[in-house]
């Protein structure tokens, strides 16, 4: 081939690849194109056949990869459908904001929760696009990246390799093309979205410090008057009618609440799956108690008795407020009234039938007060229907606290307490709506129902969580698991635990419905940042009650470790468990772990620590040496582990079962049922007797007395044989029966023998004692009673010491009773 058609090819070649991007630049010349600062760092290329082919194949399969990515594209589409409506609504809300003239707080709140649902998703979709833009940017370097390569530099300078490889670089060409117009039309694209969503997002932001602006200054002027007195009012004050307020705000609650299900998807979904699993689960526990034929078995759960459905119904519309973020007050009262229909379903067969009746009126009053004050304008209708529905809640609440009193047994203080706050609610809303101050009216509606509502609900589900718990416990009472735990004893010791959650949780909830929870919140913030400076050091009232909430927590995990791998109570006192040394090192590391984190959290320099320290050495040299040789006694304990959790021992003539091996004190339960707290270092200090510290064995002594005429031998032979009859005796070692000693009365016998388990040992001698004293009376075997043989020498004797007795005490007595008998 000469050289005039190599260059007849190679311009071919140029005019094939001439157009890549729409650019000056022809295909050949970008790809061809070779920097020299590029050349200067980059080693010699091979220009070899294989090294040629290997090149060009590795940047077709780049290519090809950056092309299909491109090709499937970037899911944009939602965002690309939903920013032109929530740029309408932010719109709208703007609009609102500026121009309407009963704009309540209730609408303030209904925007700041749309507002806030939005700020999320703008950011969500802000992170959604940077994730884009930064895969569009690393494949634009990859496609930058083969244009520049050497390889290319040096095929267009020899003119025989690019005619070999004229069709691979036309391939490698078309890709490049391809992949080039393809990113930086999806880097427009995405440019284009994300613009548009960060200026959104800008204006969410300010419209979101308007509201707060106008909550605040509302909240301010709450007690000023905003309509007429309610007696003076007419309708030509109010701009439109009931119907009309009534539709619109309907309308805008059709919106709102979809609107917050949808960008809160991702928390309904995992709440969905976490109510398919809880049904699941407690249906699978309800069908094996069923299984077994036992009806007393569901008389402990009178709730979850009703269905397995109600009861998740029911965790579901009282756990919602908490599972959504900011939910709208519209979602709520919806949740509550739901709730409140469950709830009457699981109570119903306990109340009689005039608070039944009661109660529906109560359910009426409660969907009235729903209804009217989701109404975003004021109306005369709706005031004086505010009016009416209050004045009967007050008078059906009086009413049914006169027929709770003496029915509500150990609740009666507890729902007459509600039922005042319910009456007191209500009275404030009547004298606000009197007043003229419709905003506060509606709150206090609002919140007497909600609150009541959760507080009954609340109720419940206390009983509800042991149900649950006594339902898993019997359904897999043969599991490992279970048998560790006692129902009874969980009941007693975290029952007042989770009072005080639910406490919490309601009084979360009542401030909520008051619309004071954000500024509670606010206040207990700027609390909790108070500084406090002491000597060098600067502390808030924040990190002071984190240090002492961190050592709570600590102490807390320290009780759950011994309640979980330890024992607890009488009922895992008479179980041997050898977790309890572990247990124990467990606790003095969490609470060690707990200090220094506490410490931590506190900002406290661990430099500092060495002066307190130094102070606990002084007071220990003083006066706390008792508590450290405890403290030291009982890790002594938990390493050389002479006693453990549930080994009966003697120590000070006190017998008893270990109950607790704890870091101070250990506690022993006598066999009375007395607790005795006795400190580590007597433990150590003082002789321990342990029955049980390799094994339970225990000997079993027995005096058996005979009567002297017994044959010896066959009574000896009896005995052994009640002995080793018995299944509970142990064989080996093997059981003695001995004669003793020849007492005053009866012949002894001394019976040794063996039972394996120590706490059983007095019933089964009780039980020998009783087969042996049948086994002697079928055989005429006499056990004798102590008895003393008299010898009486001369009657008559007697009889003048006695006459002689009475003469010298001054008695006359005739001799005739004295006479002897015959």
């Amino acid at each position: 081939m000469n050289l005039k058609h190599i260059s007849v090819k190679c311009g071919i070649l140029f005019l094939l690849m001439m157009p890549l991007v729409g650019i000056s630049q022809s295909a050949i010349d970008s790809l061809l194109k070779t920097d020299t600062s590029s050349q200067q760092i980059q080693p010699k290329q091979d220009t070899s056949i294989g090294s040629i082919l290997t090149n060009l194949e590795s940047y077709a399969e780049v290519l090809n990869k950056a092309n299909n990515i491109l090709k499937r594209g970037f899911d944009t589409t939602a965002i690309a459908e939903s920013l032109p409506e929530n740029e309408q609504l932010v719109t709208y809300i703007q609009k609102n904001l500026s121009n309407s003239k009963y704009y309540n707080l209730r609408s303030l709140y209904t925007n700041r929760v749309v507002l806030v649902q939005l700020k999320k998703q703008m950011r969500d979709w802000q992170e959604q696009l940077l994730r884009y833009s930064h895969q569009l940017d690393g494949i634009s370097n990859d496609i930058a990246k083969i244009s520049q390569e050497s390889i290319f530099n040096k095929l267009s300078q020899d003119s025989g390799l690019l005619s070999i490889y004229v069709l691979q670089i036309q391939n490698v060409s078309k890709k490049w093309e391809q992949a080039d117009t393809s990113s930086k039309f999806a880097l427009n694209k995405i440019g284009f979205l994300e613009s548009r969503v960060v200026a959104l997002s800008f204006q969410i932001n300010d419209l979101l410090d308007e509201v707060q602006f106008q909550i605040k200054n509302y909240s301010k002027n709450a007690f000023k008057l905003e309509e007429s007195y309610l007696i003076n009012a007419h309708n030509v004050e109010y701009k439109r009618s009931f119907l009309q307020v009534y539709q619109d705000s309907f309308k805008r609650i059709s919106y709102l609440i979809p609107f917050y299900l949808r960008v809160t998807s991702d928390a309904m979904v995992w709440h969905l799956v976490w109510i398919v699993l809880v049904f699941a689960w407690l249906w699978l526990c309800m069908s094996r108690l069923h299984k077994m034929g036992k009806p007393d078995i569901f008389t402990p759960i009178p709730y979850l008795s009703q269905g397995v459905l109600y009861t998740v119904c029911f965790f579901v519309f009282l756990l919602s407020p908490f599972v959504y973020d900011t939910p709208p007050m519209s979602l709520v009262q919806m949740l509550s009234f739901l709730l409140m229909l469950i709830f009457t379903k699981l109570a119903w067969f306990t109340w009689s039938k005039e608070f039944k009746i009661s109660w529906m009126y109560f359910l009426l009053l409660f969907l009235g007060i729903s209804l009217d004050v989701v109404l975003i304008e004021p109306s005369l209708v709706q005031r004086w229907f505010l009016f009416f529905l209050n004045l009967g809640s007050v008078a059906l609440a009086v009413k049914m606290q006169r027929r709770l009193k003496g029915n509500a047994g150990r609740y009666e203080k507890y729902y007459f307490w509600l039922l005042n706050l319910y009456v007191f609610l209500h009275l404030l809303a009547i004298v606000s709506n009197f007043a003229g101050r419709v905003t506060l009216a509606k709150l206090f509606s609002s919140s007497a129902i909600i609150s009541i509502s959760f507080a009954l609900a609340i109720d419940v589900l206390e009983s509800l969580v042991f149900e649950v718990i006594y339902l898993h416990l019997e359904a897999f009472k043969d599991s490992k698991i279970s048998v560790m735990f006692n129902f009874e004893e969980i009941k007693k010791n975290f029952q007042s635990t989770l009072r005080i959650i639910l406490l919490i949780i309601w009084i979360m909830i009542f401030f909520f419905s008051l619309n004071l929870y954000d500024f509670l919140s606010e206040k207990i913030g700027e609390w909790l940042a108070y500084s406090i400076k002491l000597g060098n050091l600067n502390f808030t009232a924040g990190t002071i009650f984190l240090f002492f909430f961190i050592l709570w927590i600590s102490s807390n995990i320290s009780k759950l470790l011994t309640f979980f791998f330890g024992t607890s109570g009488q009922f895992a006192a008479n179980k041997k468990n050898k977790n309890g040394s572990w247990v124990l090192l467990m606790r003095l590391g969490v609470f060690s772990l707990g200090f220094f984190v506490a410490v931590a959290a506190a900002g406290i320099p661990f430099d500092r620590i060495t002066i307190v320290i130094g102070a606990l050495g002084v007071g220990i040299g003083f006066g706390l040496q008792n508590i450290v040789n405890n403290l030291v006694s009982g890790i002594i304990l938990a390493f050389e582990k002479p006693m453990q959790i549930g080994d009966v021992i003697e120590i000070d003539k006190q017998t008893g079962t270990v109950k607790e091996i704890g870091i101070r004190s250990s506690k022993i339960t006598t066999y009375d049922g007395a607790d005795i707290v006795v400190p580590n270092g007597e433990f150590i200090s003082k002789q321990l007797i342990n029955w049980t510290l390799t094994n339970s064995y225990r000997r079993i002594e027995l005096i058996v007395g005979v009567a002297y005429d017994s044959e010896l031998r066959k009574v000896q032979e009896l005995i052994s044989e009640v002995i080793q009859h018995h299944k509970e005796v142990m064989h080996f070692p093997k059981p003695a029966v001995l004669v003793h000693e020849f007492a005053d009365n009866s012949v002894n016998f001394r019976v040794l023998f063996w039972t394996a388990d120590f706490d059983t040992w007095t019933g089964l001698k009780s039980t020998i004692l009783l087969e042996l004293f049948d086994s002697f009376r079928k055989n005429n075997i006499t056990i004798p009673f102590p008895q003393r043989d008299l010898h009486i020498k001369s009657v008559k004797s007697l009889l003048e010491i006695d006459k002689q007795q009475l003469l010298d005490d001054g008695e006359d007595l005739p001799l005739d009773n004295l006479v002897a008998p015959k």
